[in-house]
């Protein structure tokens, strides 16, 4: 008999899916229902009631935290089927100005919020503390804000020796230079061509026995086809037995970055344990999965790495630029963990358009970069997604020193290290970040080893 987690399995799925196709631009037009309609049960709530009752009347504690986390994989299914129209619209004309983007954002971002009220949140920090109540949400905000003070004097050398040689003014830069950043311009290209990442990634994965291109249930898609998005993502259409890989092939450090973050998700999915319930193989903790893919990407920051990296004479320049492009997603993910929190204080449904100047503020004392007001709900949502990214990649740091203190500098080359991967990977998303470190006396999660590193030298 199909149960109703079979049912969120099926709703998964077809989500999944939905967005593999539209991403590897294999149909243009879907001609089938939309998910909303096809998916009832979970889009519009209705599971809900009868969820919420199982779990007052549950008895025993795995039985109460197994239908606890369902009510809320479920609200899930809710507020990301709101504003559903608005996001089908963004994806579809990715370059329309700015301005009408925020528009499209806000008008998701008000029914979200809306359906925060409906749920019974006050705003979307109470839905995040309710979600993970074990997170220290101030302490977050506290880490944050310390990471900007202690490391603003070096952030402020560091662009003024990097932002010059990248060809970005080292007064006032504009966000709009943050993808030269993201790409290091056009300086390394050349060691970087297009279709050589999986190559690349085989030298980091492969000794670990974690090789994407021998992992059985990981399948990629590179077929050149017009419409398809540029970049990767993993998409893991059904756990762990189909976990597909949509690759637009791309050359530049940052196509290799984004790969190696893809395929470190990918490999998470791919070798969770089939005996897992669909609750603890779905992603539940948003910090973890991400967490995976950085402890990959990573590496491009760590100079071990590097040097077996085919750079050449353009070694140490390399390095630096990479340790540059690291340090300032890592100050510009705090700027946002503080705004996040602004915006998901506010009362639930209204309208968040007056804190776009806060937003500029913020992101401007980060990243010394520009942004333009229309762009604070680009990197946002209801919640604290924010503080999320914050938490995995602090995550993903303090396990890579775990690594290289257990299994040496090089751990990559060491098969126990895979292993212990493969036994983290296994439980899929029974644990969160936090526990998961604590399991592996990793110590409290915070950012001061991103101070540290920053003290040392970028």
């Amino acid at each position: 008999m199909e149960t109703s987690e079979d049912r969120y399995e099926d709703y998964c799925q077809a989500r999944e899916g939905d967005a593999y196709l539209r991403h590897s631009a294999r149909f243009c037009v879907n001609t089938a229902p939309p998910l909303e309609e096809e998916h009832a049960e979970f889009c519009s709530g209705d599971v809900l009631e009868s969820l919420r009752r199982e779990r007052d009347a549950a008895r025993g504690s795995a039985q109460v935290a197994r239908l606890r986390r369902f009510v809320l994989l479920a609200e899930d299914c809710v507020l990301d089927a709101l504003g559903g129209d608005a996001r089908r619209e963004l994806a579809r004309t990715p370059s329309r100005p700015i301005e009408a983007r925020a528009e499209l954002r806000e008008a998701s971002f008000l029914a979200r919020g809306q359906g925060l009220q409906r749920l019974g949140y006050s705003n979307g920090a109470a839905r995040a503390r309710s979600r993970l109540p074990a997170v220290d949400v101030e302490h977050w905000q506290r880490e944050a804000s310390r990471y900007l003070e202690l490391t603003e004097g070096i952030y402020a050398e560091e662009c003024k020796r990097v932002l010059p040689a990248l060809g970005i003014p080292e007064t006032s830069p504009d966000s709009a230079q943050t993808a030269v950043v993201d790409h290091l311009g056009a300086r390394f290209d050349e060691l970087f061509p297009g279709g050589r990442a999986l190559q690349c990634l085989s030298l980091l994965a492969g000794p670990m026995g974690v090789d994407p291109g021998r992992v059985s249930s990981l399948r990629f898609d590179s077929e050149e086809r017009e419409g398809r998005v540029p970049g990767v993502a993993p998409f893991t259409i059904e756990i762990p037995h189909h976990v597909v890989l949509s690759l637009g092939v791309s050359s530049g450090p940052s196509a290799y970055v984004s790969t190696f973050f893809a395929v470190g998700r990918a490999l998470a999915a791919g070798f969770t344990a089939e005996s897992l319930p669909p609750l603890r193989r779905r992603p539940f903790d948003r910090a973890l999965p991400r967490a995976w893919g950085w402890l990959f990407s990573d590496r491009f920051a760590d100079p071990i790495w590097l040097e077996e990296f085919p750079a050449g004479r353009h070694s140490d320049a390399l390095l630096r630029a990479m340790r540059f492009r690291q340090f300032f997603a890592q100050r510009r993910a705090a700027g946002r963990m503080l705004f996040a929190l602004r915006l998901a204080e506010i009362p639930a449904g209204s309208d968040p358009r007056r804190l776009a100047d806060q937003f500029t503020d913020l992101m401007q004392l980060a990243t010394r970069f520009a942004y333009a007001a229309p762009l604070y709900l680009e990197m946002q949502d209801a919640e604290l997604g924010a503080m999320d990214e914050l938490r995995g990649r602090s995550f993903a740091s303090a396990l890579a020193e775990h690594l290289r203190q257990r299994f040496g500098w090089r751990f990559w080359r060491e098969r126990a290290a895979g292993e212990l991967l493969k036994e983290l990977w296994n439980t899929g998303s029974s644990y969160t970040v936090e526990e998961l470190a604590e399991e592996l006396d990793l110590g409290g999660l915070d950012l001061a080893g991103w101070i540290d590193s920053a003290a040392r030298g970028v």
